[in-house]
């Protein structure tokens, strides 16, 4: 759906004159990556599970190099920990907890969906700011990528 949707959305410009930030397009690029891997397999990717696809590679090629045992996409997953941070809002000078806007299996999980406690998106930045090596010394994204 996510595919058939962004085909219709007019640029804003052409590309690499224009910069505009969106989700859809960030979600597109994890999609776009589920595409070219199942493709580097010969699989055909117009019956993959693209989200499902995302999901595992994410795990695979990001959350378990770094060590990152308890991020998820699922937001139910992560309502279930002890250690949930809640959000609040302000209602007649009283804090009182929001409602939460996560829920599973978002379509434009690739765009920000992911759920990390603390430690591990410390882990997440050591890794950024290391040019894409973990705290393990496992190289997760190259170097050429950060220059």
């Amino acid at each position: 759906d996510v595919l058939r949707y962004a085909e219709k959305i007019p640029l804003l410009g052409a590309p690499g004159k224009t910069f505009s930030y969106s989700n859809i397009s960030a979600s597109l690029a994890g999609y776009l990556a589920v595409i070219a891997q199942k493709n580097k397999h010969k699989s055909d990717f117009m019956s993959l599970n693209l989200y499902q696809g995302y999901k595992e590679l994410l795990q695979q090629k990001v959350l378990n190099p770094i060590g990152m045992k308890t991020a998820t996409l699922q937001a139910s997953s992560a309502q279930e920990s002890s250690n949930y941070g809640k959000s609040y809002k302000f209602k007649n000078g009283l804090a009182i907890e929001a409602e939460s806007e996560d829920f599973d299996d978002d379509p434009l999980a690739p765009s920000g969906a992911l759920k990390a406690n603390i430690l591990e998106m410390a882990d997440y930045i050591r890794m950024q700011l290391n040019y894409g090596k973990s705290s393990k010394g496992i190289q997760i994204v190259s170097n050429v990528n950060f220059g």
